[in-house]
C-alpha cells in the first residue's frame, strides 16, 4: 500500500500520514482481539528525500502570474504565489483585509475534518502563522476586483455562487493553471516552497518574506531547504551585505 501511494505519484509525506493512520486502526483492532497482531508495525515509512520534488522557480511562478490576470479569484491565487499556505488562503475573510491601510491579516485557516467529508475555520497553524502582511500595488488591485465582483461578504475564495471553494477544487485548479501557464505541474506545498524564490525575485526584503510565510528568518532558513531557494537567500543576503558596505 505504500508502495503504491508513492508510486501514484502522492508525496511521501502523503504516506507516512497514510501509514500512521492504517497502524493506529490496526493497534485498536488488534487491542479488540478482531485480528491476532497489528502487521503495519513492521512497515517503514518511505524517507522524504528520495523523491522531493523541485519547487515552483521564480520563472514558472512569473508565468502563473500573467495566466492568472483576470481571472475572478486572481488574488486569492496571488496569495497562493505569495506563499500563503491552502488553509490560509481559504480561511481569509473580508474582515481581515484593510484596503485603506494597505494590509491583511493572517488569523485564521480553513481546514479538512473527517477526511473531506466536512470543512472547518480555525487558528492558524502555529502561533507565528498569525502575521500581518503588506498588500502590494498589484494585489491591492485585484482585491480591489475581487471585492466588486463577490457576492460573499466574509470569505474571500468564494465560487460563483458566493459559496466558500472546496478544498480539493482549490489544488486541482491550481494544477490547471500551471498547464495553462505552459509549466510543469506542481503541487500548492512545492509552490509555497518556490514562493520564497519568487519573492526574493520580486525585490521582497528577506524579513518579509519570511512574515508571507509564517516564520522568522532561521526557521525559514532551515524549512525551505532547496538548492534553487538557497541560492537566492545567498544573492540576497550578499547584497544586503555588500549595501551595508
Amino acid at each position: 500500500m505504500v508502495s503504491g501511494i508513492v508510486a501514484s505519484g502522492r508525496s511521501p509525506r502523503t504516506a507516512q500520514l497514510t501509514l500512521v493512520l492504517v497502524r493506529a486502526i490496526l493497534a485498536d483492532a488488534a487491542a479488540e482481539g478482531l485480528i491476532p497482531r497489528n502487521v503495519a508495525v513492521r512497515v517503514e515509512a518511505p524517507s522524504g528525500d528520495a523523491t522531493e520534488r523541485e519547487p515552483l522557480t521564480s520563472t514558472d511562478a512569473a508565468k502563473v502570474r500573467q495566466a492568472i490576470a483576470g481571472d475572478r479569484l486572481e488574488a486569492c491565487w496571488l496569495l497562493t504565489l505569495y506563499g500563503l499556505r491552502r488553509s490560509e488562503v481559504l480561511g481569509l475573510r473580508w474582515e481581515h483585509v484593510d484596503l485603506d491601510a494597505g494590509t491583511l491579516t493572517v488569523a485564521s485557516g480553513r481546514v479538512l475534518v473527517d477526511g473531506k467529508r466536512t470543512e472547518e475555520t480555525g487558528r492558524t497553524k502555529t502561533a507565528a502563522g498569525r502575521r500581518v502582511l503588506p498588500i502590494t500595488a498589484d494585489l491591492r488591485a485585484a482585491l480591489v476586483r475581487l471585492r466588486l465582483a463577490s457576492d460573499s461578504d466574509v470569505y474571500l475564495a468564494t465560487d460563483a455562487l458566493g459559496q466558500p471553494v472546496r478544498h480539493e477544487w482549490w489544488s486541482d485548479e491550481w494544477r490547471r493553471w500551471c498547464r495553462r501557464a505552459g509549466v510543469s505541474e506542481v503541487t500548492l506545498h512545492a509552490a509555497r516552497h518556490g514562493s520564497v524564490t519568487y519573492l526574493i525575485a520580486l525585490g521582497v526584503p528577506l524579513i518579509d518574506v519570511a512574515k508571507w510565510h509564517g516564520h522568522d528568518l532561521p526557521t525559514m532558513l532551515r524549512r525551505y531547504d532547496h538548492s534553487t531557494v538557497n541560492a537566492s537567500i545567498g544573492d540576497a543576503l550578499a547584497s544586503v551585505l555588500a549595501s551595508d558596505g
